[in-house]
């Protein structure tokens, strides 16, 4: 209730996010990570092992919002905030998670002529 004893309104919780709630939480994890994937290897760097799987999966996977370029870029972009153990294990669940995940927030013009969007998948 407001100040006033008026009713305040709740927004309504639509059906397509109680749907996208029961997918994230009720769903098959799309992948399974063991928190081993890229461990240290002699003479070889985080990127360049990330790099190189990449390149294995041929640098790319359809999503729901098409086309999505998985490079040096997108692992530059992606470690700019920060690497965790758990966040280095995930760059191996990417292509599943971006295959048979689902679209959380739309893809359009959030910053000024930078489109982007997000998606979303169980993993454990």
């Amino acid at each position: 209730m407001a100040k006033d004893s008026t009713p305040v309104e709740e927004e309504p919780i639509n059906k397509q996010m109680l749907e996208q709630k029961d997918f994230l939480l009720n769903a098959e994890p799309v992948a399974r990570l063991t928190g081993n994937e890229f461990e240290k290897i002699e003479g070889k760097t985080l990127k360049e092992q990330v790099n190189e799987f990449f390149n294995s999966i041929g640098n790319g996977v359809i999503s729901a919002f098409g086309n999505v370029l998985l490079d040096n870029k997108a692992f530059k972009s992606d470690s700019a905030h920060g690497l965790s153990r758990e966040k280095i294990a995930t760059f191996k669940a990417l292509p599943s998670i971006l295959n048979k995940g689902i679209a959380i927030l739309p893809f359009k013009e959030h910053k000024a002529g930078v489109k982007s969007g997000m998606i979303a998948a169980p993993i454990i």
